[in-house]
């Protein structure tokens, strides 16, 4: 399973995953697949567009190899440490999706900096599940979130294709 037995400690509206895990999995079903860089022309990368990972981008990756330690956990859709208390304390995104919720990317974030700040102090970089596979995948510097995404993250107009950053 994806979760751990560290994760079974968690308040029970908490909802985080493994990213070794995760990443793991992805793994094994490429050896499985008999998938070699030489059989490949493209990929496509979709999984949960909600949920949150930060990661260190200096020391993320060593010798090739993922340094976890560098990793942070997966908070996915469900995760509800952010309770209505918390949420309307947020300022409303300045754009036609008015609305933030528990789970979001934004909202986990957001929640984490005020509540664990010297977690988030460890990280510079975040994004989806998936944003972190394309950049180990691509040794990306840059996140690539796509408009999708950055919208079910919450603070992103897509009319706009911008950030709501002033908020």
């Amino acid at each position: 399973g994806i979760k751990s037995a560290t994760f079974d400690q968690l308040p029970s509206s908490y909802s985080q995953q493994n990213v070794r895990e995760i990443i793991s999995s992805i793994e094994r079903s490429l050896v499985e697949a008999k998938v070699t860089e030489s059989k490949l022309d493209l990929i496509a990368v979709c999984g949960q567009q909600h949920g949150l990972v930060m990661w260190n981008q200096e020391n993320y990756l060593a010798n090739n190899q993922l340094n976890y330690d560098s990793i942070s956990d997966h908070y996915d859709w469900t995760d509800g440490r952010c309770e209505p208390q918390f949420l309307q304390s947020l300022p409303p995104p300045d754009c036609y999706a008015d609305t933030i919720s528990t789970g979001y990317g934004c909202a986990t974030l957001f929640w984490l900096t005020r509540c664990q700040p010297e977690l988030t102090k460890k990280y510079n970089r975040a994004g989806t599940i998936m944003d972190f596979f394309t950049t180990v995948l691509c040794v990306n510097n840059q996140v690539q979130m796509c408009e999708q995404n950055a919208h079910n993250w919450g603070y992103f107009d897509p009319e706009r294709q911008s950030w709501t950053t002033n908020v």
